[in-house]
């Protein structure tokens, strides 16, 4: 792999991670709200916008996502499978195919997965 396109992943990953933690501390400023609203029902407003916020956060994810997915080497078109990732277990929230004693993400219907994945890498032409 070439030092310049290294340089334009680190610049991308950047991104991604920046997206990321925004997502975690909306997220987390999400959670605390739920857990006094019951006590405060005037901040209805707030948790709605909230909620728009991570709403936002994870379609952007997805959009990404797809695109890294669509050029990604370990992405099989056919099958919708991810050739890399693996899991020991089985995510209840995740559709996976199971492959011998592992797991393997079908990212064909979970490109967020892709839009955080630190083993991506551009498909030879």
């Amino acid at each position: 792999m070439r030092i310049r396109e290294l340089k334009q992943i680190y610049r991308v990953s950047e991104g991604f991670t920046a997206t990321l933690s925004k997502g975690v501390t909306v997220l987390n400023s999400f959670i605390k709200s739920l857990k006094g609203f019951s006590l405060n029902l005037g901040s209805k407003h707030q948790i709605e916008n909230t909620i728009q916020e991570v709403a936002e956060i994870l379609a952007n994810m997805v959009a990404i996502g797809k695109e890294k997915r669509n050029v990604c080497g370990y992405y099989d078109v056919l099958s919708g499978v991810c050739g890399h990732l693996r899991f020991e277990i089985q995510i209840p929230s995740m559709t996976l195919v199971k492959d011998g004693n592992e797991y393997k993400p079908v990212v064909s219907l979970h490109p967020e997965v892709c839009a955080v994945c630190p083993f991506w890498h551009k498909r030879r032409s």
